[in-house]
């Protein structure tokens, strides 16, 4: 009995040999495979919504001359009862007296082009590429003027005089094909909301982003829908 057994311990041996060794390849190659992935990073884009902006009339801005700071301490006078606007307007400079409509108006023209959000992205490097970042300016441009010519107005919402903004959210990948598309905030409409959502699936495609991104384009973008709109 003792004989007989050697042979075949000796295959279990070789066996189990053989298949640690077959094994081990097998893992190296899967790991060799993963790490020869390129790593694709993702870049967080926001549209904003086109406002419209007001022309400013020349006198609401108004330059008010500072005078001269003497090196010895003014004299102290009594606080008058009552004109202090008036002097208060001596110590005010050009900037401060900027009218309220021509600070909203530079605000109304930085919100008319796209804005990036940084998260964990590289927004930062797009900013020192010049071309890439004009690259990535005319395709959000693009992805602007797509979603207001695919957007419909329900009807039954705009007889029943709804409105509102939907925020959506959607990922653009290499090839161009939209993905993971998902209402961020609600208009206060069920339908408002189901045709935001319905007006990027409706688009179905972009074009084929760079080759040089190497990435993803992740786009959150407002859909306004106003019944004094075009």
């Amino acid at each position: 009995m003792g004989i007989s057994k050697q042979p075949f311990l000796k295959f279990i041996g070789i066996s189990a040999g053989l298949h640690l060794a077959i094994g081990g390849l097998i893992i190296f190659f899967v790991l060799k495979t993963v790490r020869t992935i390129p790593s694709v990073s993702v870049i967080q884009v926001v549209l904003v919504s086109p406002v419209e902006t007001v022309p400013v009339a020349a006198k609401s801005l108004r330059l008010v001359r500072t005078p001269p700071v003497s090196s010895s301490p003014p004299p102290v006078q009594p606080r008058p009862s009552e004109p202090v606007e008036a002097e208060a307007a001596d110590s005010i400079n050009a900037e401060s007296v900027i009218s309220a409509p021509a600070r909203e108006q530079s605000r109304m023209s930085s919100a008319e082009s796209p804005a990036l959000e940084g998260s964990g992205t590289r927004d930062e490097e797009a900013a020192g590429n010049g071309s890439r970042s004009e690259e990535l300016t005319r395709f959000l441009q693009d992805v602007r003027s797509r979603l207001e010519q695919a957007k419909r107005y329900p009807w039954l919402a705009r007889i029943q005089g709804q409105e509102g903004t939907a925020r959506v959210q959607f990922m653009i990948n290499a090839s161009g094909e939209i993905q993971e598309i998902r209402l961020l905030e609600s208009s206060r409409s069920k339908i408002l909301d189901e045709e935001a959502v319905t007006t990027v699936k409706r688009l179905g495609r972009f074009s084929r982003l760079p080759v040089s991104w190497n990435e993803k384009v992740r786009v959150q973008v407002p859909l306004v829908f106003q019944l004094n709109l075009p």
